[in-house]
C-alpha cells in the first residue's frame, strides 16, 4: 500500500506483528511507523502526533514524511541565553497546557540542561511557575538565534502580567530510534521512500 505524503511517496511495507512502544491507542486509530517499522505515535491531525515520551508523559509533537519538525523556543532569565531553559504557555487560559506540547531541537544549543542538539524537549510536569524572561533561543529548520528582549519580557503586554513557564527537560533524543521516512497505519509498516515531483 502506498501514499503521497508532502510531495513524497511513501512506500509502506507491512510487517508481521511486533512488540511495539507502548502508546496512548484506542481501536481503528492510525499510528505512525518509521523505516524500520518502530512506533512513532498516534496521529492525531495534520501534521501532529501523540506520542508517551521518556518521562512518561503523553504530548504531542509536529512531523513530516521526513522526520521531526526542528522547531523550538527557550526563554531564560538572563541577557545571553545562558542558564535554565523555560518552555513558555499563553497565560489567558484558552491553549493547551504546556506540558502536551513537545519540541524537536536539531542543533546544539546552551543553557541548562545542556543540548548537543537532536534533543526532543518538553515541560517538567507540575512545574508551572512565573518568570521575567531576557532572552529566548530560537531554532526553526535550522536557522539559529539568541536574541536579548529589548525590555524584560512579560505577556501579555496588554495586562503586564509575567510570562508563565516551565522548565524545559529532555525527553528523548532521536538516538533512541527514529528512522525516517516516515508513514501512517492502522499496524506495524515499515516505510520507505522516493521523491518524486509535483505536478
Amino acid at each position: 500500500m502506498n501514499r503521497l505524503v508532502a510531495g513524497t511517496f511513501v512506500v509502506m511495507t507491512a510487517l508481521a506483528a511486533a512488540p511495539a512502544e507502548a502508546q496512548i491507542s484506542q481501536s481503528g486509530e492510525l499510528h505512525i511507523y518509521d523505516s524500520t517499522g518502530k512506533d512513532i505515535g498516534v496521529w492525531l491531525e495534520w501534521n501532529y502526533l501523540r506520542r508517551i515520551f521518556g518521562d512518561g508523559v503523553a504530548r504531542f509533537v509536529e512531523f513530516s514524511a521526513n522526520g521531526l519538525a526542528d522547531y523550538v523556543v527557550f526563554n531564560y532569565t538572563t541577557t545571553d541565553c545562558t542558564g535554565q531553559r523555560y518552555l513558555s504557555i499563553d497565560s489567558d487560559g484558552k491553549h493547551i497546557p504546556v506540558v502536551t506540547q513537545a519540541y524537536y531541537e536539531d542543533q546544539p544549543s546552551s543553557g541548562t540542561p545542556a543540548s548537543n542538539g537532536k534533543t526532543i524537549w518538553g515541560a517538567a510536569p507540575n512545574a508551572l511557575m512565573s518568570i521575567t524572561a531576557f532572552s529566548y533561543y530560537y531554532q526553526q529548520d535550522s536557522y539559529v538565534v539568541c536574541q536579548a528582549y529589548p525590555t524584560p519580557h512579560q505577556p501579555p503586554s496588554t495586562d503586564g502580567q509575567p510570562m508563565i513557564a516551565a522548565p524545559a527537560i529532555p525527553v528523548n533524543t532521536t538516538a533512541r530510534g527514529f528512522s525516517p521516512p516516515f508513514c501512517q497505519g492502522t499496524r506495524p509498516v515499515r516505510c520507505g521512500s522516493t521523491t518524486i515531483s509535483e505536478r
